[in-house]
Formats: C-alpha cells, structure tokens, sequence
C-alpha cells in the first residue's frame, strides 16, 4: 500500500488498511469497492469532458479556417452563437491540474 501511495500520491490505499485493521476483511473489501467506483466516475466524467474538448476544438478550427460559419460550429453543439464563442475562450483556459 505504501508503495501505491508513492506512485499515485493518493494515500487513501493507506488510510483504508489502516482502519480496516481495525474493522475487519469485510469492511476492506466494501471500502475498496467504494474507492473503485469513485475512481471510475471521475475517469468517465473525465473522459466526457476531454471528448467535449475535443469536439469544441475541432470545431473551432473549422470555423477559424473558414470551412465551416459559426452557425454551423453553434448548431453541431446545440449552442448558441454567443454560447460556442464563450466555450471557445475556455479552451484558451488551461485544464485543470491531474492529482
């Protein structure tokens, strides 16, 4: 467990044997399970947003090449004209910090 926490630099692993010594290979097993799906809904929002991203992206570049109008980047998103052009400056924004 040391060693995962090192590598992650999440010492939840640690924190949930040492009170699982306490509770017993049940309470580990459902604490364990718990961290596992946690880590997989961040991993899936995760993975939504950089799709959105990327879509958001592309469609930016079309728009700036001229190979597409704005109304038509708007329209593939289900936005506003005004709504895709705020989202565009967020892209300029710099995604937050992996832990």
């Amino acid at each position: 467990m040391e060693l995962m926490a090192a590598v992650t630099g999440d010492d939840r692993f640690e924190k949930c044997l040492e009170s699982n010594d306490k509770k017993g290979k049940e309470h580990m097993r459902l604490d364990c399970a718990i961290m596992n799906r946690a880590e997989e809904h961040g991993i899936a929002i995760g993975m939504e947003r950089g799709m959105e991203r990327g879509k958001m992206t592309i469609l930016h570049a079309l728009i700036t090449e001229g190979l597409i109008t704005l109304a038509e980047g708007a329209r593939r998103v289900n936005l506003t004209e005004a709504e895709f052009l705020e989202r565009c400056k967020e892209l300029e924004k710099p995604e937050g910090e992996l832990v």
